[in-house]
């Protein structure tokens, strides 16, 4: 999976979403307050108040300390990425080395998921909720150097989780591009 840096970067580690920010002059507080009344504003949060039963975002409930989280068995895993699980929460941390470009999620839900930078591994940490009828790919992009004039990334790792109607519990796997 290759593609041209031009082509734009997702999700920059360390940024979160990309953002422009307040238009020149705007109070943050104006800026929420316009943004929370628009219709489409006032859709998604519908939406996603219906689809979480009631909670604003998924990602209110994600776990603040990973401190006493039980190791989460992977049905492929890998030797860079180590995975932990609190609840209803899995977090994956990868270090594929290299300098890592972006980290997307690639198809399924995207209500709690996060992407933090994980400075002590020098790596990433992918945050998600494990529900029964979930199916997520994430992929985490590192650039190539190719020694010409173009920058390009590859998949580093792609990140599998897969929880079917009747099984226990979520099927990750971990695919990884030495």
């Amino acid at each position: 999976m290759k593609r041209s840096l031009g082509i734009g970067l997702g999700i920059v580690l360390g940024l979160g979403t990309a953002h422009a920010g307040p238009p020149a002059g705007a109070t943050a507080a104006a800026t929420t307050t316009a943004a929370a009344t628009t219709p489409a504003a006032t859709t998604v949060a519908a939406a996603t108040a219906a689809a979480t039963g009631g909670a604003a975002t998924a990602e209110a409930k994600m776990p603040v300390s990973w401190e006493g989280a039980a190791p989460l068995s992977m049905a492929r895993p890998s030797e860079i990425c180590k995975a932990v699980r609190l609840g209803e929460w899995a977090r994956i941390t990868c270090s594929p080395g290299g300098f890592i470009s972006d980290v997307l999620l690639l198809g399924g839900s995207h209500l709690g998921v996060a992407f933090r930078e994980a400075k002590a591994e020098q790596g990433v940490h992918v945050i998600f909720p494990m529900k029964v009828g979930d199916r997520r790919e994430m992929v985490i992009n590192h650039l190539i150097g190719r020694g010409g004039y173009t920058i390009e990334e590859g998949a580093a790792v792609v990140i599998s989780e897969t929880w079917l109607a009747g099984e226990s519990e979520a099927t990750i796997v971990i695919a990884t591009n030495p």
